[in-house]
């Protein structure tokens, strides 16, 4: 698929504001679109012979830079679904000295489905509001550049089956805006960092199918005084399950808390410091097969909206 192009813009196509490539199977290079100047939404999925995102997709000349140009300048949402032979995504390439606007207006960002994809180069998107990675089981860090760039805009990161993430990067911590973090089904993720604590604008945490995860600090929870609806557990065996439902009880202003068990007979009963949470109207409980007995302050619904007991043996 080629588009012709006259000097640094694509006529034809300039007033182009949404665009999808959807099932463009034999397609094995994506088109030039990076000096679209309207361009606001981005879809391209199902493209299985897409091996690497390069310098055609910004619409740079092979063996040339970018210049110092804008790239996607008015671009706000990029979605590429379901691209299974992705290995690489490249950043532009920069003339020594140059600097490059990319995605100067980029405000969600979503990768689903993409098994070989090992790096995203989200470059410094300080406009960036909603990331969301999913089925990326190569990747095995999040994003090297969150590391350096700062990200003030960014609200919420979610991250799903991404089974060789290790860990979280410590850039996190400087998201001062975030309300909402997912890490959902990360097999490979070992420990949850400290500095997670220092996420004071969170609203919505959920940490949950991490089965090798054997390390949550104490400190954590404690530190998460806005926090409204948390999901957490079925982690690691190593995990003492006790070791965060004791933690929740300092969660002054949350609403909703959803617990999962991890399947073994460990958790006899749930601890009553669960009944400090008084703001709290939606309890479920999930997968604690050992369960013997419920707490009696359980007893009183008026405290729940919503109660769920889902796979419990008692």
């Amino acid at each position: 698929m080629k588009i012709s192009s006259e000097g640094d813009s694509f006529t034809v196509f300039d007033k182009l504001v949404e665009l999808k490539l959807s099932n463009c199977r034999c397609c094995e290079e994506l088109p030039r679109l990076g000096h679209l100047p309207r361009l606001k939404t981005l879809i391209i999925e199902g493209m299985p012979n897409i091996r690497c995102i390069g310098n055609e997709f910004y619409g740079i000349d092979s063996g040339s830079t970018s210049n110092g140009g804008r790239l996607f300048p008015a671009l706000k949402k990029l979605y590429f679904n379901d691209m299974t032979s992705l290995v690489e995504w490249k950043a532009p390439p920069v003339d020594e000295g140059g600097e490059t606007s990319v995605f100067s207006c980029l405000e969600k960002l979503s990768i689903k489905n993409s098994p070989r994809l090992a790096k995203i180069p989200l470059s410094d998107s300080s406009s960036l509001v909603t990331l969301k990675i999913e089925n990326c089981e190569e990747l095995s860090y999040l994003c090297e550049e969150l590391q350096v760039h700062s990200f003030p805009s960014l609200k919420s990161i979610t991250i799903r089956e991404c089974h060789k993430l290790i860990w979280l990067p410590s850039g996190l911590k400087s998201f001062t805006s975030l309300e909402s973090l997912v890490i959902r089904y990360c097999h490979g993720l070992t420990s949850v960092p400290e500095y997670l604590g220092e996420l004071h604008s969170l609203r919505f945490l959920e940490i949950t199918y991490c089965g090798s995860l054997s390390y949550f600090p104490e400190t954590i929870l404690g530190g998460l005084t806005r926090l409204r609806e948390l999901r957490i557990g079925n982690f690691s065996e190593e995990l003492d399950s006790f070791a965060y439902l004791n933690l929740i009880q300092d969660l002054s202003s949350l609403e909703s808390l959803t617990i999962y068990g991890d399947c073994t007979d460990r958790i006899k009963c749930l601890p009553d410091q669960l009944q400090r949470l008084t703001a709290l109207n939606s309890l479920s409980i999930l997968y604690f097969y050992g369960l013997e007995a419920l707490p009696e302050w359980l007893g009183n619904l008026r405290l729940f909206k919503f109660l769920k007991l889902g796979v419990v043996r008692i």
